[in-house]
């Protein structure tokens, strides 16, 4: 009896299309258990709590850095850093008189002529609270200990202390009781935030062992709009340094506050509130209300 090539062909046509569903089953099960195992990994990092978070965020961005970006083309006028020291040390005065070292901060000139204190929201984590205790904030010079100026008023509502790494939230402006000194009065930088690449200096409000200014230099390596980062040349102790400015070693002017320092690789790195978001902030002001009766 002779072969029927058409039945032999149709058994392996049907043998062909059994093997394909059956492919396609295997496939759809498999898409369905990778989006089911994606659902519930994302169903449990929304249910992390905000800390835990955070830190696995933080690990990511304390990741070693890859390189440091080249030097960028500036083309805003050059100019220098002020002499003496521009960074000062911050002291709290409570109603009772005493005092206490809270950080760092400095002073800034406004387009409209008016000089302002700059500080941290994090080291003033009682202003507005319950029971708040603060008088006045003075600003002192590391080298003698002697007050530059101080304040008994907020210059617009006091900013936050940064629980994100938005940094531009935490910073408290001041408005200050006389004139200071000229030699103390720092010029924000017309950009309001530096360029990647940019070499930067920041100078410590503590000074240092000495009494005199510290110096602190670095390069600009990541640049957004709630803050910008600095990997510095060398390791230093950044205790008490929040509120310090850093200046553009281009433009002689300042560029922000720092914030916080993170660790990356082998290198030290410190977050800054831009220039820019701090006087924005300030030209914004509507509302100048005594330390001792501010209440959040």
């Amino acid at each position: 009896m002779g072969v029927d090539r058409f039945d032999v062909e149709s058994d392996r046509g049907a043998d062909v299309g059994a093997a394909m569903k059956i492919n396609m089953q295997f496939i759809t099960r498999s898409l369905i258990i990778i989006f089911a195992v994606f659902g519930i990994l994302l169903a449990v990092l929304v249910m992390l709590p905000g800390e835990i978070l955070l830190r696995g965020v933080s690990l990511w961005i304390t990741r070693p850095l890859d390189s440091t970006p080249p030097p960028p083309t500036i083309t805003a006028p050059r100019g220098s850093i002020p002499n003496g020291n521009v960074g000062l040390q911050e002291w709290v005065i409570y109603k009772d008189g005493s005092r206490e070292l809270r950080g760092s901060g400095f002073l800034i000139k406004l387009n409209s002529g008016d000089v302002i204190g700059v500080t941290t929201a994090h080291s003033l984590i009682d202003l507005g609270e319950q029971g708040n205790r603060l008088s006045k904030i003075a600003f002192l010079l590391p080298s003698s200990g002697n007050a530059v100026i101080d304040s008994d008023t907020l210059h617009g509502s006091a900013g936050v202390a940064r629980t994100t790494f938005d940094l531009s939230v935490d910073y408290v402006l001041l408005r200050l009781n006389g004139s200071a000194h000229s030699n103390y009065v720092l010029a924000p930088d017309a950009r309001g935030t530096p360029q990647p690449g940019e070499r930067v200096s920041l100078f410590s409000g503590l000074g240092d062992d000495q009494g005199n200014r510290r110096e602190l230099q670095g390069t600009v390596f990541d640049v957004e709009a709630q803050g910008f980062w600095v990997v510095f040349d060398e390791w230093f102790d950044p205790g008490m340094m929040s509120g310090s400015p850093v200046m553009s070693q281009h433009t002689g002017n300042v560029l922000g506050m720092a914030i916080v320092m993170s660790p990356r690789g082998d290198r030290m790195t410190i977050g800054f509130n831009p220039i820019g978001n701090l006087v924005k902030q300030a030209e914004g002001a509507k509302e100048f209300v005594k330390i001792g009766e501010y209440r959040r």
